[in-house]
């Protein structure tokens, strides 16, 4: 994959010539692939916590903050605390106009290194909380910049990758982070004649030059820079439907894994791209098919990521990254482990096992929900390497 990375590059600096004639500058050329695979863990030992879920729509996001669980729910307006055996302690925030309510359910949510709450709303509203869940700040999504109708008019006749208002929340990678200060937003355009869903000149553009990640600073209400574009992958074949992005942060960087590339990106505090890691899964051919109307998008996508294997969800804790994936057609899911940027781990499972976080020697992970039973399942596990 590394050799196949850097011989597109090549090909690309003449497909992207003209971007460069308007001052864009590719940041994946010459990006360096550090790390070695040597893989020691081929299982792990799960312990599964079967939790009541009848109170919740079952649909939501699962956290490990301190010793506590927290669920999300991203259709009920609530963020569920649960102590790390399962019991259920309590639940937070109501739906409303009070100082601590809000209005809409919420989409994601993520913790602050000193316990403070950040969530998304339905309503592209993102409030700030503390460890008691008291509200301290809310920020609606571009409320600070110009909303002049004409900038409006401009971007419909002229789409510019450079203008925030292009954009609006990627709902379907359902994440939001802190990285140092600041909240990072997953970012997409779906303006009708600047996207990746129809295979024309202009979605060439898109895979190459539309950012995928907003800042925000949430304590003065101010929108921050657009960083980070889709890597080279996306510019050969035009796949829209391997194109979901996954990301975390830890330990000052942000780690971020797109469906149908092998490769992690690794950026600094600034959202700058300053290595890449990451290896293939076996299981994972990635012979993709292209989609080049939004109809057959529609018609296809679901059929095609049945089918085909691709990478999904990553997640940074306790000095390792875990990256789950599914393998191609029927034969299940895996999840690799990462120790600095090396692959020492890959385990096989038949449901996707997604890690959330680590505690009392435990790491913890969420695996589907079992819907009849109205039930989440927890596990946790330890990791045996020399």
């Amino acid at each position: 994959m590394k050799n196949r990375f850097f011989g597109l590059l090549a090909v690309l600096c003449l497909n992207s010539m003209a971007c460069r004639d308007k001052g864009f500058v590719d940041e994946y050329s010459g990006i360096i692939h550090r790390g070695q695979k040597d893989i020691a863990i081929r299982e792990v030992s799960l312990d599964t916590l079967f939790v009541d879920g009848s109170h919740t729509s079952l649909d939501g996001e699962w956290h490990l903050n301190g010793d506590k669980l927290y669920f999300i729910d991203r259709s009920l307006v609530g963020v569920k605390e649960f102590a790390l055996d399962g019991q259920y302690i309590g639940s937070h925030i109501e739906r409303g106009r009070g100082p601590n309510e809000v209005l809409q359910s919420m989409l994601a949510g993520d913790f602050t290194g000193i316990g403070d709450f950040v969530a998304m709303d339905r309503g592209w509203t993102v409030s700030l909380f503390n460890k008691d869940f008291e509200k301290k700040k809310s920020y609606l999504l571009f409320e600070d910049l110009d909303n002049d109708a004409q900038v409006w008019d401009d971007l419909m006749k002229n789409p510019d990758p450079e203008e925030h208002r292009m954009y609006e929340f990627f709902i379907n990678s359902k994440s939001i982070r802190f990285l140092k200060d600041q909240i990072i937003i997953p970012m997409i355009t779906e303006h009708v004649d600047y996207n990746g869903f129809y295979k024309t000149a202009n979605s060439q553009n898109f895979w190459l030059e539309s950012y995928n990640f907003l800042m925000i600073d949430i304590e003065n209400g101010k929108t921050g820079k657009l960083f980070g574009h889709y890597p080279p992958i996306f510019r050969e074949s035009n796949m829209p439907a391997f194109s979901l992005l996954n990301f975390d942060t830890g330990d000052g960087y942000l780690y971020c894994s797109y469906g149908a590339d092998s490769l992690i990106y690794v950026r600094d505090v600034e959202g700058k791209l300053v290595k890449c890691m990451g290896f293939a899964a076996s299981s994972v051919k990635g012979e993709y098919p292209e989609t080049s109307t939004f109809e057959e998008y529609s018609q296809y996508s679901m059929q095609h990521r049945k089918k085909y294997g691709y990478y999904k969800q990553i997640k940074a804790v306790n000095g390792y990254l875990f990256r789950s994936y599914k393998k191609d057609g029927d034969a299940g899911y895996g999840l690799q482990i990462y120790k600095g940027e090396d692959l020492v781990g890959d385990v096989d499972f038949a449901e996707e096992l997604y890690v959330i976080g680590y505690a009392e020697g435990f790491y913890y992970g969420v695996l589907p929900v079992d819907m009849e039973a109205e039930q989440f399942r927890i596990v946790r596990f330890k990791l045996n390497i020399n």
